[in-house]
């Protein structure tokens, strides 16, 4: 059944969809690559660590961070998010099966709700 995902209490994924093609000599020097493409859905578990590896500040000045974070580190804050975020992409890759994932090839957007698409590039001699 497709939607046990939802029953884990886990993280887990749900590939809604995955394609592949060949783009041969797309200009980088001869080589051509593999771009594999995947529509997943994501449980409730996986969501919250979506959502807790999205959280930004960039919108907020110094003085306006200050404000409503009294005491709080924004280096320490950064890197703690940047953290989530590479163990979020990692997870995401593991589900895939996906080993030599690294951030120049592969990358996870959100589309909708709980629907994502991931693309992953790895080279082709």
């Amino acid at each position: 059944m497709a939607n046990e995902i939802f029953n884990m209490d886990r993280f887990a994924i749900e590939i809604v969809s995955a394609e592949s093609f060949m783009d041969d000599d797309p200009g980088f020097k001869g080589k051509s690559y593999t771009v594999q493409t995947y529509i997943i859905r994501l449980n409730h578990v996986a969501l919250k660590a979506w959502l807790a590896a999205a959280a930004a500040d960039d919108r907020e000045d110094d003085e306006t961070w200050a404000v409503w974070h009294p005491g709080a580190d924004r280096q320490n804050y950064r890197a703690a998010v940047k953290k989530r975020r590479a163990d979020f992409v990692a997870q995401i890759a593991a589900a895939l099966q996906i080993t030599e994932a690294d951030t120049g090839s592969f990358s996870v957007v959100r589309v909708l709700s709980e629907i994502f698409a991931v693309v992953y590039i790895p080279g082709v001699e």
